[in-house]
């Protein structure tokens, strides 16, 4: 009995302690806010700071963004504009290349296929050209320049490429001329492709007359070549005891290293 009015008597304390605290309270509730505020000002003003300044930074790691993305855009059109500029001086030089092959009249000889190269051997004095099968070209045909100079035969033909057989190549020979413009006096020999872009004229008897900087244009006697097309001129002749035939080199009349662009003959016109 005695424990249950002491537990009675306690819990009656604890209820008019938590009424003597709210009645407290409410009257100095002004102060007790004004205190809390006093003590928690500080701490709010650092995370507002940390939140303003991540909010910076939010900002500028989008404007960072967008102008990296502007960047790229205006590199991506920089690229795209560099490339037409690219085009367009092909377009330009292509049309130069052709312009010269119809004021020689090319087109009215023969009938021409244009086509660029697009590889280089000169250690075995052979290039291949972007014109193939699809394109008509055929083994043996004749290669041209724009200025109307014989570069060489077509040697092996692919789907979408050929092989150009040069005139200096190893395995190259062709029935030519020395020009002579007086009295129509002509000597005719071989030319033979002697490797690493040299040629020379054979089977010149040494009783024959022949000059630095004759002329050597094609005879029609092998039945590959077109009568009458440069090939180049006479650059050295000796002459000696032990053989009937003069050595003769032969300087062309182009140089391959600064072509990019030739003409394949399909047919002959108006011979």
């Amino acid at each position: 009995m005695k424990k249950k009015k002491k537990n009675i008597f306690r819990n009656l304390i604890i209820v008019l302690v938590f009424i003597g605290i709210l009645f407290l309270l409410n009257l100095y509730q002004k102060e007790i806010k004004s205190f809390s505020y006093n003590l928690f000002l500080p701490i709010q003003k650092v995370f507002w700071k940390i939140g303003d300044s991540a909010s910076d930074f939010f900002n500028v790691f989008i404007k960072i963004k967008s102008a990296a993305e502007e960047i790229n855009k205006l590199k991506s059109e920089n690229k795209k504009l560099l490339y037409e500029i690219s085009d367009l001086r092909e377009v330009k030089k292509q049309n130069e290349f052709l312009r010269k092959a119809l004021n020689i009249g090319l087109n009215k000889d023969f009938d021409i296929l244009f086509a660029n190269i697009v590889a280089k051997d000169i250690n075995s004095d052979s290039i291949l050209i972007d014109k193939g099968e699809v394109d008509g070209v055929l083994k043996d045909m004749p290669v041209l320049t724009e200025e109307k100079i014989l570069v060489g035969k077509v040697e092996e033909v692919y789907k979408n490429s050929s092989k150009i057989m040069l005139i200096s190549n190893k395995k190259s020979e062709i029935d030519v001329k020395i020009q002579k413009e007086e009295n129509n006096n002509d000597i005719f020999g071989i030319l033979k492709g002697e490797g690493n872009f040299k040629i020379i004229l054979d089977l010149i008897p040494n009783e024959k007359e022949v000059f630095k900087d004759d002329k050597i244009i094609t005879t029609s006697l092998g039945g590959i070549f077109p009568p009458n097309i440069l090939i180049g001129k006479i650059k050295e002749v000796k002459k000696s005891d032990v053989s009937s035939f003069q050595y003769i080199e032969v300087d062309p009349y182009f140089d391959i290293k600064d072509i990019e662009s030739l003409f394949v003959v399909k047919n002959i016109l108006n011979h």
